[in-house]
């Protein structure tokens, strides 16, 4: 079993789902374009807050396989309209692994202040970021 959050920016809120069985294996770019277009990604504006961001680990992420901390990233693209993904390499994918169960999730909405997701005590939730509000604005 892999978890797969749900988390809108606007009101704080996460949905946990549970991949289980053939799903957990099935994500990376095969997840993000399911999830977009069971989501109804065609009919969103891919410039406005409903066009969900999604961060999906491979099926080996957290292990020592070469190559299998990437992640992958995905949404609308506002310039083709189409479904776009891109992968990147890093520690994201492998602090997405085992360790806490996660093999994606999906950012939607605009949060007024900075806010990002967080894990603490076995429980994930949305933090506030004062620090960081109105930095790189002009």
């Amino acid at each position: 079993m892999r978890k797969y959050l749900h988390i809108d920016l606007r009101d704080r809120s996460i949905r946990t789902e549970e991949l289980n069985g053939e799903a957990v294996i099935r994500v990376g770019r095969h997840f993000i374009a399911k999830t977009l277009l069971r989501l109804g990604a065609a009919t969103v504006d891919p410039l406005s807050p409903e066009n969900p961001l999604i961060f999906s680990a491979g099926p080996f992420a957290g292990t020592n396989f070469s190559n299998a901390n990437r992640i992958s990233v995905g949404c609308k693209s506002p310039l083709t309209g189409g479904i776009k993904e891109a992968n990147s390499g890093g520690t994201f994918g492998f602090r997405a692994g085992p360790a806490r169960n996660r093999r994606a999730h999906a950012l939607r909405g605009v949060a007024r202040v900075g806010r990002h997701p967080h894990h603490e005590g076995g429980r994930d939730h949305v933090r506030q970021r004062r620090a960081l509000h109105g930095q790189g604005q002009q």
